[in-house]
């Protein structure tokens, strides 16, 4: 008879240097493969989500012009007694932006954030303001933009007053740009430069976007050179010395393009589209590459930026 064997030992086997060297090689490249990816969909998440948002704002709007008598919201307005005393017994502290006009039909603030930009900028900016950040930042720290040059023209001469055209002055609303994305008041590196009225008393200018060609005609532009190009106002290096990012919108006329290089628009009968800032600039013969004194319009019926159209 055959004795039965005793059975050996067990005896763990580690991993070679190689095989631990294969392993983190191949996590390495899942990883650059994933991280991308996840990357680009998270992104595309928050554009998707900004997108409803400049809707949201866009249709709000629709509302607000239906009880105005079918007139375009103002930018801003000051002594209306429905806005923020921002300058405590200043007759002119009275102040209520576009973002503070819509609330009734909004009401929401988080929508005037884009998912896109950076933290908005925690006021107080002005004396007396509160000291909490919300709702107070995202009423000041807008960042969508109006085009209030196609809606509410500024004439040339005084007092300045815009004058909120009727809807139906806008022959093609539907491809008349009325809100974009745009440049937060956190981007912006000179301290205290907010208004295109009054001084600094408001931060309105960071309310507003401006479109590709610098052409006032009749109406008041900042300065002759804050709209799109290379060597526009918000590019210069007096107006943002450090920061000259073409997606947060300074060569675009605070128009971003962070939403993986497009833009975030909506029009004045409400729908919202992105588009390159090329197609936002048809009918005109902006490159990107040329100067802002260059800008013209080629083609009144196609240019997204101009009521009079």
């Amino acid at each position: 008879m055959h004795p039965i064997p005793s059975p050996r030992p067990f005896t763990a086997r580690a991993f070679t240097l190689i095989e631990l060297l294969v392993v983190i090689a191949i996590i390495a490249v899942l990883a650059a493969i994933l991280f991308p990816v996840f990357a680009q969909a998270k992104q595309a998440a928050k554009q998707t989500a900004s997108l409803s948002n400049i809707k949201q704002v866009a249709l709000s709007t629709q509302i607000y012009v239906g009880d105005a008598d079918d007139t375009a919201m103002l930018p801003c307005t000051w002594g209306s007694g429905t806005g923020y005393d921002v300058y405590p017994g200043n007759p002119d502290g009275d102040y209520a932006p576009w973002s503070v006009l819509l609330q009734p039909y909004m009401k929401n603030y988080g929508i005037l954030a884009d998912p896109q930009g950076p933290p908005l900028l925690a006021f107080p900016g002005f004396p007396g303001a509160p000291t909490w950040a919300a709702p107070w930042s995202q009423l000041f720290d807008t960042q969508y933009g109006y085009n209030g040059r196609a809606w509410t023209p500024q004439p040339m001469v005084a007092p300045f007053n815009p004058m909120p055209r009727s809807m139906t002055a806008i022959t093609r609303p539907a491809e008349t740009v009325m809100f974009a994305a745009k440049t937060g008041a956190s981007e912006v590196l000179v301290p205290g430069f907010w208004s295109l009225y009054n001084g600094d008393k408001s931060p309105f200018m960071i309310q507003v976007v401006f479109p590709p060609v610098c052409d006032p005609g009749n109406f008041l532009q900042l300065v002759p050179n804050d709209c799109w190009g290379p060597d526009s106002f918000f590019a210069t290096p007096g107006f943002n010395p450090i920061k000259q990012d073409v997606a947060d919108g300074y060569v675009t006329g605070l128009v971003s393009q962070r939403g993986s290089g497009k833009m975030l628009i909506t029009y004045g009968d409400g729908h919202a589209a992105k588009k390159a800032a090329g197609a936002m600039a048809v009918g005109t013969n902006y490159t990107g590459k040329g100067s802002v004194f260059q800008n013209k319009i080629t083609d009144d019926s196609i240019y997204q930026w101009d009521g009079a159209n």
